[in-house]
């Protein structure tokens, strides 16, 4: 039972990324209607963003921390009005594949600028580690942890209660019926990648601190992984990407200590067939227009 409860603690811990990934794609998706394919190669570059502030730059983590948010912001913000605004209305498939090509030129620049070998992620962290009985909590853990919470907790409020988030919500309703009402639609969809590229980059910052590596490959099994969350959750429910996240993480992590390793990339698309064949929209999702339900 001790050993379950270890392991349960070190699946939550991944499987807190994997939702701060999956609310990335559902934000995105759930109110502009694009699949940003960018989403995981924006967490793989934020990644290297905090790795260089930590080992070139010597700086600290939360700097490190704070530099990773603002430049997937900016990232993302810039991926949105260069190759997503200017043909999301004339073609539904047209972002999917401009994004696409963003996230493999993103690939090809992180492998040109740091080579294709993982790089070592800086291991010291200023939190202990914490002892239940012969149980033991990681202090990336209790930090992972409790940050994503948090952010989670704060998305849901600045979603559900505040004015930006009203906004948003009336966007993903209907975004013509909204610019109607005096909605700006382009703030909105500012205000939107932006909060995802923050996202990636605070997922990206914890699987590199978890792992202990980055290379210019994270973002292609793990942005996969959150892609795979959101849809299992149902497409535009933050509450079902986290809950997806979550379950995601903790399979993975039982399925190798109680398996086999070789289970564990097979855990996240197991799952998605299982649901879809029981539940085709996801777990929440609803007939309405992938409208973020709530938290």
């Amino acid at each position: 039972m001790t050993d379950f409860f270890q392991q349960l603690g070190n699946g939550l811990s991944i499987g807190f990324s994997y939702a701060l990934i999956a609310l990335g794609f559902t934000l995105v998706f759930g109110t502009l209607k694009v699949l940003n394919f960018a989403h995981a190669s924006v967490l793989m570059a934020c990644a290297f963003v905090g790795w260089w502030a930590r080992t070139e730059l010597h700086l600290n983590l939360g700097v490190a921390f704070l530099l990773a948010c603002v430049f997937g912001a900016v990232l993302t913000i810039g991926i949105d009005r260069a190759v997503i605004r200017p043909v999301v209305r004339h073609s539904f498939i047209a972002p999917f594949i401009s994004t696409l090509g963003v996230s493999l030129l993103l690939v090809a620049v992180a492998k040109q600028i740091w080579g294709t070998d993982p790089h070592t992620f800086p291991s010291s962290f200023p939190v202990g580690d914490a002892h239940f009985g012969d149980v033991t909590v990681t202090g990336i853990q209790i930090v992972v942890g409790i940050t994503s919470i948090v952010v989670m907790l704060l998305l849901g409020l600045l979603v559900y209660r505040t004015g930006l988030g009203l906004q948003i919500r009336a966007a993903a309703q209907n975004s013509d019926m909204a610019r109607a009402s005096g909605v700006n639609t382009a703030v909105v969809a500012a205000a939107t990648m932006g909060l995802a590229g923050v996202l990636a980059a605070i997922a990206g910052i914890f699987l590199a601190i978890s792992f202990g590596v980055v290379s210019p490959f994270v973002g292609d099994t793990y942005g996969l992984k959150g892609m795979v969350a959101m849809i299992i959750g149902g497409i535009g429910s933050l509450k079902g990407a986290v809950i997806a996240g979550l379950a995601i993480g903790i399979g993975e992590v039982m399925a190798v200590a109680y398996v086999s390793s070789t289970w564990r990339d097979a855990i996240a698309f197991g799952l998605l067939i299982v649901v879809l064949m029981i539940k085709p929209r996801g777990l929440f999702g609803t007939e309405e227009r992938y409208v973020p339900t709530a938290v």
